[in-house]
């Protein structure tokens, strides 16, 4: 779902990409869920991050098992954003059943998908858990945001 954004200081707007997810996991008993959104980093970078409704992980790195609808299963294994342990970053990985096979931007498979099931594993207190967000629209936001013609 697009989402506009406003700069507080400069009142520029901006576009986002955001999607709940659709399920949640639990943690010291209560639900912990996320929110997946595309938006352009700095400089010229589309990033597409996972941001937790509360603290899930202390210890880097996370393996991320993906899958974009009914396709092969990806792994990817990335660091928390920083010490709050709340938001993991989509970057590329390979597919499962080709241990030694190149990486691919999973990124980018994200914007023809309508749909993302996710499986975050080893997280400390969570154990494993698994999140699906529904992608429909990520590419139209893509397209807007124009991430090249930044600097």
């Amino acid at each position: 779902m697009p989402v506009t954004t406003t700069d507080k200081l400069s009142g520029k707007k901006d576009t986002v990409f955001v999607s709940r997810a659709t399920s949640y996991f639990t943690q010291f008993n209560r639900r912990v869920a996320a929110n997946l959104y595309l938006f352009c980093d700095i400089g010229p970078n589309l990033t597409a991050r996972f941001v937790f409704t509360e603290r899930v992980g202390v210890a880097s790195p996370v393996v991320m098992r993906v899958r974009f609808d009914d396709g092969p299963v990806y792994h990817d294994l990335e660091d928390f954003r920083d010490e709050s342990g709340n938001s993991l970053d989509l970057q590329s990985g390979h597919p499962e059943d080709d241990e030694g096979g190149k990486d691919t931007n999973l990124r980018t498979l994200l914007l023809t998908s309508s749909r993302v099931r996710v499986e975050f594993t080893h997280l400390p207190w969570a154990k494993d858990a698994l999140l699906e967000f529904k992608t429909d629209g990520a590419s139209d936001v893509a397209r807007k945001l124009d991430c090249g013609s930044r600097k």
